[in-house]
Formats: structure tokens, sequence, C-alpha cells
């Protein structure tokens, strides 16, 4: 046989429990917001600490570039000198050859070809005259 209960004595019951469950209920959320705090800030710290190593490498490599950029342009600006040079001391050779054959041939076309190609050695020699000077003041002014 089943033994009455009043809903008095269920609610003295149960409200026990309830409150029980609660405190517990309480108690589980701190703890997950808890492990949900030190999960994020372990999460930070390692994507700190990912950042700087980022930024130090970053910084490495910026200055290996800088240097081999360095490098390059050293090369380059060496390398057009020498071109430069190489291409007045052509124009030379062409106007004073052509300047000989005009003088052998008598030619009015062989003529007009020599002055043509004096005419272009004399530009590139005024050109490399400014380019000179130009290059020698920021040397100057790099070294000051």
């Amino acid at each position: 046989m089943f033994l009455s209960v009043t809903s008095a004595q269920w609610l003295e019951f149960l409200t026990p429990l309830a409150i029980a469950l609660s405190i517990l209920m309480q108690i589980w959320r701190e703890h997950n917001a808890k492990l949900r705090e030190e999960k994020t800030t372990k999460a930070t710290k390692e994507v700190a600490s990912k950042a700087a190593e980022v930024a130090t490498k970053l910084e490495t490599t910026s200055s290996c570039t800088d240097a081999k950029l360095d490098g390059i342009i050293t090369t380059t600006d060496k390398v057009h000198t020498l071109v430069n040079s190489r291409m007045g001391a052509q124009l030379l050779i062409t106007a004073k050859a052509l300047r000989r054959a005009a003088t052998i041939t008598g030619s009015p076309e062989d003529l007009k070809l020599a002055e043509e190609a004096e005419a272009l050695s004399k530009d590139h020699e005024t050109k490399q005259t400014k380019v000179d000077i130009k290059e020698a003041q920021q040397q100057k002014e790099y070294t000051l």
C-alpha cells in the first residue's frame, strides 16, 4: 500500500533537494566559467608568444632583405656605370671610324653619318657628365 503524502510533505521533501541542486548547478557554472577563462588566458598567452616570434622573425628577415637589396643596388649602380662607360667608348670609336671613312671617301652620306655619330657621342658625354656631377654631389651629401 502506498503511503499517502500530502503536498506539504512533498514540498518539505523536495525543497532541500531543489536548493541542493541549485547550489550544485551554480558551482558547476562557476567551475565552467573558470575553465573557460583559464583556456582563454592560455590561448591569449600562446597567441601573444607567437606574435612576438613572428615580429622577431619579420624584423630579422627585413634586416636581411635590406642588406641584400643594398647589395643589389650597389651592384646595379656599378653595372650601370660600366655600361655607360662602355657605351661612351663605343660611341666615340664609332664616330672616329665614321669620320675617317668620310674623310677617305668624301661621300656626303658618309659625312652625314660621321656628323650624326659625333653628335650622339657628344650628347652621351654631356649627359654622362651631368650624371657624374649629380652622383658626386649625392656621395658628398651621404658622407657628411
